[in-house]
């Protein structure tokens, strides 16, 4: 298989290639060549340093991902076969690409030069400053706070985020149409709205704020300042979910421009997140659920019976069962109550 993908796809881009095409545009070839070159050594270095990584290795890890991927092939000749670039671009992304991917050992090569003229060349301040975000986000991997905090928050969000979905669907699918066959216009709609504002609103608050007090997120925030950016930035992107839900039903709703549904649905989504009132009822129906799921009563206290191991007086818990039985219609005991 390997040498069956050389022979037919390497061999392949190389046919593509027009050297009188290379002449003709060898000044737009140029210029895409050190594009690419010099935007993916900036960025991915920049990446992989604001994701924890020493200099050397975000410099290291820059200077490797030079090339251009054949998915560039893909999205050249999709350009081309849809009319919405010139035909010439295909086989300039395909030199281009063959130069980068012919670049690309001597770029990391290169790599450790660069290390050493930027580590000698940066000030003091920026260099300790690295130094100590790097430590910060290396303890923290540790300590494995983040991949406990992370899946926690991702359960928690997905709960709710399927919660609020099929309330939302359910509500178009069987209730609005109820709604509007009742009440047609701007006051079904509003109705509609206060529906489903009231059913959704705690799941939503759930989304945005679960977690957000639990000792995972606690203990990274105060373990080290550079943690919070990247705290804030998750609490925006739950926001940004929860926003996005209330902008789709008021746009559906209300037939509103996007730029109107994102500033009410701000509006509201702020409302939720300090209503201490949803939060509130937020807290009641997850309580009751995790009642009802785990057999208590809401405090605590299982409600098997007083005993929690016997129900009633003598038949243990454990050993109750379904049964199906016939009773005849002359019986005896036709007519009485269970007890």
């Amino acid at each position: 298989v390997k040498d069956l993908f050389a022979s037919i796809f390497f061999v392949s881009v190389g046919m593509m290639i027009d050297p009188a095409m290379m002449w003709e545009y060898a000044v737009p070839i140029l210029i895409l060549t050190l594009l690419v070159l010099s935007g993916q050594v900036v960025f991915g270095s920049f990446g992989v340093l604001l994701s924890g990584q020493p200099l050397k290795i975000a410099i290291q890890s820059g200077f490797s991902l030079t090339q251009v991927g054949e998915f560039a092939f893909i999205i050249a000749s999709l350009g081309v076969s849809l009319n919405v670039t010139d035909k010439y671009l295909y086989p300039v992304i395909v030199v281009v690409s063959v130069i980068t991917t012919f670049l690309t050992p001597y770029m990391i090569r290169l790599s450790e030069p660069a290390y050493r003229f930027i580590d000698i060349h940066m000030p003091e301040s920026l260099k300790d400053y690295l130094v100590h975000y790097t430590s910060g986000a290396m303890t923290v991997k540790h300590q494995g706070t983040w991949h406990k905090l992370i899946r926690s928050m991702l359960v928690s969000v997905t709960l709710y985020l399927v919660v609020c979905v099929f309330f939302i669907t359910l509500y178009f699918s069987y209730v609005h149409p109820l709604i509007r066959k009742s009440l047609p216009g701007m006051e079904g709609n509003l109705l509609g709205f206060i529906i489903i504002f009231l059913v959704i609103s705690p799941f939503l608050w759930a989304i945005i704020m679960k977690k957000n007090n639990s000792t995972e997120f606690r203990k990274l925030w105060t373990d080290n300042k550079f943690n919070r950016g990247p705290l804030v930035s998750i609490v925006l992107v739950k926001i940004l979910i929860c926003t996005i839900i209330m902008m789709s039903i008021i746009t559906h709703l209300f037939n509103v421009a996007l730029g109107a549904g994102l500033v009410v649905s701000s509006i509201i989504i702020a409302v939720i997140y300090f209503s201490k009132r949803i939060k509130k009822r937020s807290l009641t129906i997850e309580r009751q659920f995790m009642a009802n799921f785990q057999g208590t009563d809401g405090n605590g206290l299982s409600t098997e019976s007083d005993t929690g191991s016997t129900l009633g007086c003598n038949i243990p818990f454990k050993e109750l069962h379904l049964a199906d039985f016939t009773v005849s219609p002359d019986s005896i005991y036709v007519g009485r109550t269970l007890k």
